[in-house]
């Protein structure tokens, strides 16, 4: 996803900055795309505050497992949703908690021009921008 800098932003930030401008209209369109679809609005909505296994995603939110499983996929090839962590259990079973990148979308048609504003999920940014840091000084 390409993002440029709002204006009224820092030049230079200690951690990546939250609020986002996509201009790439691709991922503009996959954005406004999945916003529209109720199961991907119930399913980024249920994991914003809290990184979920798929099976809660759709037992909190009445998404069959199936649908669920195929949607989160769709969500996480366009960056809507993340692998927070994967977990193993203590049969062996590996599975992976999935949250959500965005806190918000802002999309505004103006002058036939597709304008689309994300907030980035601070906990998710800190997140991953801690964990590059590391592998760069590593």
């Amino acid at each position: 996803m390409q993002v440029v800098r709002e204006e009224s932003e820092p030049a230079v930030a200690v951690r990546p900055l939250l609020g986002r401008t996509v201009t790439d209209p691709m991922m503009a369109g996959a954005i406004l795309e999945a916003m529209s679809n109720e199961v991907s609005r119930r399913i980024l909505s249920s994991t914003i505050e809290k990184g979920k296994p798929v099976e809660e995603i759709s037992l909190e939110s009445g998404i069959p497992p199936s649908t669920a499983y195929r949607r989160v996929q769709e969500l996480c090839e366009i960056g809507l949703l993340v692998v927070e962590r994967i977990v193993i259990s203590p049969s062996g079973k590996r599975y992976s908690i999935f949250r959500s990148a965005f806190r918000g979308v802002v999309a505004e048609l103006e002058s036939g021009q597709l304008h689309v504003e994300v907030t980035l999920n601070e906990d998710v940014a800190d997140r991953f921008y801690r964990m590059r840091q590391a592998i760069r000084s590593g």
